[in-house]
């Protein structure tokens, strides 16, 4: 498989051109931005965040929710935590590989 990392919105990709160009041609591997989500989100808000990559990346396969760069020091253990609890239900809703 082609694969890109990052999906990074903070260096202007955006989420459904990319998908919507790009999406059936390679894996989307990321869509979780440090700087434009895990530091500006929290709660609701990063689940709203979260819920929506899903919507854009996870139809039709070829989407790998992880975060685009390396989880600083500053970000609070449990944001990262919620992120990605979240993130497996909605893989789960969206199918896995080999579903």
């Amino acid at each position: 498989y082609a694969m890109v990392h990052p999906m990074q919105e903070s260096s202007g990709m955006d989420p459904q051109v990319i998908k919507d160009e790009w999406g059936d041609k390679f894996v989307i591997y990321g869509s979780l931005d440090v700087v434009d989500g895990l530091y500006m989100y929290d709660g609701e808000a990063l689940d709203e965040y979260i819920t929506r990559r899903f919507e854009i990346y996870a139809p039709g396969g070829g989407f790998i929710f992880c975060s685009g760069h390396f989880v600083q020091a500053d970000i609070p253990p449990q944001r990262l935590v919620r992120a990605y609890r979240l993130a497996n239900a909605l893989a789960e809703k969206y199918g896995r590989l080999g579903d």
